[in-house]
Formats: structure tokens, sequence, C-alpha cells
């Protein structure tokens, strides 16, 4: 019976050893993606492509789930203590991809340095209720907020990465810029700007292996150049399968397509601060009855898309179901532009980037075409995609601009910061909206945040804020080969459960 057991015994080990060399990581996957980083900083980087790289090799203390819903990350648990504080506790035993140890300090480094105002992040206004954080040990801290916020955990998973202290300490700013340690899931291995990122598996994450040892992100702006290395095996997954490629990438016996609704919203941001004619409530919704949505949607998009109302995705919460898409209607259109002043319309320039979004210089064409018809006349630019965000950002342009806007939070929080005058895209200051989302925002109770919402998307709505598009809707590209891929709404990638056979 002895030897039986410890016979039984090797056999277990042997087995556990098996299961332990199966479990390495081994193989590569190349991602061919339509946007580079911006920076490997986070308080730099302001793409949503950008954020989905690096959350590939930073950690945030919470993530979102494929389904919105909020799981842990470096932080095990949370808790409101008092309408203003919450107390987070934090993962024990994690190291930085350099074998610095993690704890509250470089939590609380990491906040300050997206707050730093030096940096000018983006998003500073997203996170405006932040008041301060309290290290109560290594591994505890107190999160302070000026007023109640119900979507700190949100806003946390959506912005807030975290980077090492002592890493930071050592190399400062200009470190950060060239080199990424997080504690995530892969390792930075290096970037080449406008060209690849390469990462590898990080074997001591916290959390199962990546199963893939190398990780590769291919800069593809061009989509067409997207689908060939799908089909020549030179990338395994590729993201913004043009809407009319999808058939055919299915029918191949290689290639697969993964469609999903997206969190994104598409639109033309019209700049009431520079071109006269659009600070006028009438031209603006003119220009909305002016677009055939659906026509755009059929022709444009194969279909791939719902018209919208608002600015707010769809599969948010707390978007306005109930608002309903400006009709097709250019007479109306042509008799509100007679109301205005502008019998013979106006000149009007349209800017869009190229390759950001599928089909996003086609879309702004078909949308020129259907402005001119109400007399409107058009001139439009499609940009490289850095060059028209950072000119967008520094609101260089004039014209209108196509955007898709992302609802990273999962929530309609996002879609109403938008349109605070303090946010970096915003083109129609308003001290009323201002007011009333400064209000909304510190709702705790979700059903009376949501009411009060309503009312806002309503105004957006009826002021003609922008000329409100669609919802769209992402598909990937999917060699047949990968496994463990699933598609996510909010564009973000798990490509550590994605193995290749």
């Amino acid at each position: 019976m002895r030897r039986g057991i410890i016979f039984l015994a090797v056999l277990a080990g042997l087995a556990i050893v098996a299961s332990s060399v199966s479990a390495q990581p081994k193989g590569s996957l190349t991602v061919g993606v339509s946007t580079d980083l911006q920076s490997l900083d986070p308080a730099i980087e302001y793409t949503t492509a950008g954020q989905m790289m690096q959350r590939h090799f930073f950690d945030s203390l919470v993530d979102f789930g494929p389904d919105g819903k909020i799981m842990p990350r470096l932080a095990t648990s949370w808790k409101l203590t008092e309408e203003k504080t919450w107390r987070i506790n934090l993962r024990k035993g994690v190291k930085f991809h350099n074998g610095n140890p993690f704890t509250a300090a470089d939590v609380k480094f990491s906040i300050e340095w997206l707050l730093d105002p030096k940096n000018k992040w983006n998003y500073r206004s997203y996170l405006a209720s932040y008041d301060g954080m309290q290290i109560i040990d290594d591994h505890t801290v107190d999160i302070k907020t000026k007023t109640p916020d119900p979507l700190l955990l949100n806003q946390w998973a959506a912005w807030c990465r975290v980077i090492s202290k002592k890493f930071f300490d050592e190399n400062g700013s200009e470190g950060l810029q060239k080199q990424a340690v997080g504690t995530g899931p892969f390792k930075f291995v290096s970037w080449k700007r406008n060209d690849s990122l390469v990462l590898e598996a990080n074997t001591d994450w916290y959390m199962p292996s990546p199963k893939v040892k190398t990780l590769t992100f291919r800069m593809m702006p061009e989509m067409g150049a997207r689908v060939a290395e799908l089909q020549a095996g030179g990338a395994q997954i590729i993201t913004a399968v043009p809407p009319f490629m999808v058939s055919q990438l299915k029918k191949s016996g290689d290639t697969d397509v993964q469609s999903v609704p997206s969190l994104r919203a598409f639109y033309m941001i019209l700049d009431t601060t520079k071109i006269a004619p659009l600070k006028d409530k009438r031209v603006r919704q003119a220009l909305n009855y002016a677009i055939d949505k659906e026509a755009v949607i059929k022709a444009v998009l194969s279909g791939m898309g719902t018209p919208l109302g608002t600015h707010v995705p769809l599969k948010v919460a707390g978007a306005g179901q109930s608002i309903k898409p400006y009709p097709y209607d250019p007479q109306k259109a042509k008799a509100l532009l007679r109301e205005a002043g502008y019998p013979d319309g106006f000149p009007l320039t349209l800017y869009s980037p190229t390759g950001r979004y599928p089909m996003d210089k086609e879309v702004t064409l078909a949308v020129a075409d259907q402005l001119s018809k109400v007399g409107i006349k058009t001139q439009v630019n499609p940009m490289e995609t850095s060059t028209y965000l950072k000119e967008l950002v520094g609101h260089k342009l004039e014209g209108i601009f196509f955007m898709g806007m992302s609802s990273s939070e999962w929530d309609i929080n996002h879609s109403l910061n938008q349109l605070t005058s303090n946010f970096v895209l915003c083109y129609y200051p308003d001290k009323t909206l201002d007011e009333m989302v400064a209000k909304t925002k510190v709702i705790m109770d979700s059903a009376k945040r949501f009411e009060s919402a309503l009312k806002i998307q309503n105004i957006v709505h009826e002021d003609a804020i922008y000329l409100f598009l669609y919802n769209g809707m992402d598909s990937y590209g999917v060699a047949k080969k990968v496994k463990g891929f699933e598609a996510r709404s909010d564009e973000m990638m798990d490509l550590w459960n994605v193995s290749i056979e």
C-alpha cells in the first residue's frame, strides 16, 4: 500500500509538472491595429487604441469585464466608508516587471502624476471629484472625493494605470516615455512609432499567465493593408474590419469575423466657437434634418450601424433610449436655413481622420454630399489620424469634425463629461449644461441620476449640439487558428486569454 501511495504521489507530481509545462506561454500573436500609441506614458496617451494596448502591460486597480462589470485587479476589495471616502484594499505580493514591489505609494503616485497640471492630461475633467489619497498601510488606501462620486471605480477602471514610483524617481518623465514598467500580463520589449509594439508574457503575473509568449501590435492605418495581412497570415487578429469586407472574410476557410455593437457613438462635432452660422440652433437642426442616416449606414457601412438621436452610445447605462433620431427631411432643412438667414447656404469644411474608424473618410464624404443638396457649400479634408487628433484637441481646425467617441466607463457619465466647457473637445461651451452635468454626477441613486441625465440628453437633442449619426458596430478579423478571443463592445482586448493552435 505504501509503495502504491508513493507511486501515485509520483504520478501526481509528474502531472503537476506536465500541467505547469503545458501552461507555459508559447507561440506569438500579431494584432493589426489602425492607430498607434501616442505615448507609453499614461498621462500623455489619450486614444482608445492606445489605452487598449497599455492595459496589456499596465494594470489598474479595477477593470471592466467583457460585460462592463467591475472586476478586481490590483485592488482586491473596496467599500464606501463615508459619503466621500472609498477604502481600497490592495493585492499583496505583486511586483513590477523590473522587480520593484507594488505598494500603496505607487497608487498614490500614479494618480498624482495623471493630475499633475504640467502634464495637461486630456481626461482631467473626468476625475474632477478626486480630493486626495491617504495611505493607511502598504496595501490599503483611502480615496477622498470632493463630492459624492457614484462612478469612482468606473473612472479608475477606464483611465488610471498604475506605474512604478521608484522607476519614475530613478528615470523621470523621460524614462516613462521610453520604457513601460507595469505589473500587467505582458512585459514591454520595444516600441517603434508608427510601426510596432512588442511585448512578452509576464509569467509572474498574479493571474494565470498569458497563453502566448510574444504579443506584437502592428500599426496598419490602411484598412486594406490590415485585411491583406490577416489573409496572408502576417496578423492573426485585426481591428476595424471594413463593413464591406465582413462577408468575404467569413467565407474564407482560414479567417472569421466577430462583430459586436460598439460603445462608440459617431457624430460630427459642430464648432460653434468659430463658425458663425453654427451658433444658430436652427442651422444645427437643419444639418441634422439634411442627413439620411439610414442611407449612409446602408450604402457606406453595409448596414452595420444604428441611427442615433444623441451622442450617447446605446449600450451604456443611462442612455436615452426614448430619444429618436432626427428624421430625414431635406425640405425642412432648407426652410430652417432660410429662416436663419442662409437661404443660399454657407461654406463649411468637414474634417475626418483616415482609417481611425471603419469607413470614416467615406462617411464624411457621404455627409458632405447630403449637406450640399440643401445648399451647404461643403469641402472635405481627410487627415492622417494622429495629426487630426492633435489638431482637434488643440482647437486648430475650423469647421465640423467627424468623431467616434467611446464611453469607456460603460456609463452615461462619460457622455455627460463631453458636454462640459472644460472638456478638451467641447466646441459648445454652455454654463447651463455645465451646471446640470455637475448636479447629475453627484447623485448616488442610479435611477435618479439616469432621470437627470435624460433631461440633459433631451436638451442635447433639441439644441442639436452635434450632427448625430449612428451607433457603430465593431468588427474584428480573426484567424481560425486563434482560440479564446472574445470581441468586446468597449474596444478593449483580453489578449492574455488568447492562444494559437
